[in-house]
């Protein structure tokens, strides 16, 4: 019975196992996996990497092209042009001359008609000194230089003439141009009007300021001619030019006309400049009862404007006191001309004066010229002017010198002042011949000494008085000096060159 049950147990057992082994594979990998997961923990399944999205981007409507507005046609402008003349104020006779009847840019030159105007109106008795000139606001919005007034300004007539001559004011000039003409164009057709009538031909005014304006063209023989109508018919209101400051509203306003400052006898007149017209200057002068007028139009900087139209005005009172060949002979400078040696200042009295950057006269810093920034552009020489013939003059014995010029060797070694530097030895003498004669009543040992100097190839003569005493006399001798025959600084010397005393 036993051996029976075994027996049936093996025959179901072989019938089993193809079964058993086909299903081995798939019954043993969960067990043996079942195994690793009972020994290790489970590790993280890694992240698939998700593919980059690309972003598109929407897709915008093009932008409409943006028609640009069209910019008004830039006014052009031409070159400045040199021009120059030099005329006998009382006969009118011309002196010399060259592109005299060019037409160019006047730049604040424009102001002498603004101001013949004003002063016309005066006389007529339409308007009073004290008389109140509205500012509007195209007025308050004049490009500089401006004196800064506003709708609540008192501005006076007198205030205004002020203004236009020593401050070159274009806010006033509009102000004064709608006050005399209700327009500033009205103005300037009768400013032009006016101007055809004193015998300038080539002058049509477009506004009243001299600011940049293609169709505002005059010549310098038409604004020589302005100037000596002004010293004619108004000679009461000319004296304004020679005005070195004014005051307003308790700032002083000192003058843009360097001329006034270094060139003997100048009483007026006026400056001008723009990009357009270059360094513009009219001039007048005094001297041994002769008065010169001088206009240069196209400087190439305000220091060579200057300069060029003191020399031109110089060769004018040399012919018509005679003498159109004069010269000046100098002589070797020696270790004294140590004394005051300021480069600067020599040069810039000799030769003219520093920059002044304007627009129709724009503001700027008056500096002195150092020896690093002295201006040694020179305008065009006038080729073969035409000068007046005069009658040659009966010879006669030369004046006496206003100074002591052998005194210079005497006193190579004592102390004493200088009170400017000049072109000529003339202008020395004279303005050292003057100091000495204020200085004898105090200082019986002073005497008028002149030192030339050659200064980059250019002779400068030293105006001094010498003989005074030590420091504290210079210092006071400094002081004694009338400041209209003080070129700039007066400055006591002494041999060892060192600088004592200014004033």
């Amino acid at each position: 019975m036993r051996f029976g049950l075994v027996r049936l147990f093996a025959i179901s057992l072989l019938c089993a196992m193809p079964a058993l082994v086909s299903a081995a594979p798939e019954a043993t990998a969960p067990a043996s996996s079942a195994a690793a997961a009972s020994a290790t923990p489970p590790a993280a399944a890694p992240a698939k990497a998700k593919a980059p999205v690309k972003k598109t981007a929407a897709k915008k409507a093009p932008a409409k092209k943006k028609v640009a507005a069209k910019k008004a046609p830039r006014a052009r402008y031409n070159a400045p042009v040199y021009a120059a003349i030099v005329v006998d104020a009382a006969t009118g006779q011309v002196l010399s001359e060259v592109n005299a009847d060019t037409r160019a840019y006047p730049a604040s030159l424009t102001k002498m008609m603004t101001l013949y105007m004003l002063f016309e109106a005066l006389e007529r008795g339409e308007i009073q000194m004290d008389s109140r000139i509205p500012v509007s606001p195209r007025a308050m919005g004049a490009a500089p230089s401006k004196l800064g007034v506003t709708r609540k300004s008192k501005l006076t007539v007198e205030q205004a003439i002020g203004a236009l001559i020593t401050k070159s004011a274009n806010d006033v000039a509009v102000a004064t141009a709608e006050f005399l003409g209700g327009s500033e164009s009205e103005f300037a057709a009768k400013m032009t009007a006016r101007a055809r009538a004193l015998g300038m031909a080539n002058t049509t005014f477009a506004n009243a300021s001299g600011l940049p304006n293609p169709g505002q063209l005059s010549s310098v023989r038409d604004m020589s001619i302005l100037a000596s109508r002004l010293i004619k018919d108004y000679p009461q209101h000319y004296a304004n030019f020679s005005k070195m400051e004014f005051m307003y509203q308790g700032q002083t306003i000192r003058t843009h006309n360097r001329l006034l400052e270094f060139y003997e006898g100048a009483d007026g007149i006026k400056t001008g400049f723009t990009a357009a017209s270059g360094y513009n200057l009219a001039g007048s002068a005094t001297r041994n009862g002769y008065r010169v007028i001088g206009v240069l139009f196209g400087g190439a900087t305000g220091n060579a404007r200057d300069r060029k139209l003191a020399e031109l005005m110089d060769q004018g009172f040399a012919v018509l006191s005679g003498q159109p060949d004069m010269a000046i002979a100098g002589r070797t400078p020696t270790q004294s001309d140590r004394f005051a040696d300021n480069i600067g200042q020599q040069i810039a009295l000799a030769q003219g004066t520093p920059d002044v950057t304007e627009q129709g006269d724009r503001d700027a810093p008056f500096t002195p010229v150092t020896r690093s920034g002295v201006t040694t552009t020179a305008l065009p020489a006038i080729s073969q002017p035409r000068v007046a013939a005069l009658p040659a003059p009966p010879k006669a014995s030369a004046p006496k010198p206003a100074v002591n010029a052998s005194a210079m060797e005497a006193f190579e070694d004592a102390t004493g002042i200088q009170i400017g530097a000049y072109s000529t030895r003339e202008r020395a003498e004279t303005q050292a011949g003057t100091a000495t004669k204020s200085l004898k009543s105090t200082f019986a040992g002073a005497t008028a000494v002149v030192m030339p100097v050659k200064i980059k190839g250019r002779w400068v003569y030293r105006a001094r008085v010498m003989g005074l005493g030590d420091d504290a006399d210079l210092v006071r001798a400094c002081s004694l000096v009338p400041k209209a025959t003080k070129a700039g600084a007066c400055q006591a010397i002494r041999p060892d060159s060192a600088q004592v005393a200014s004033n």
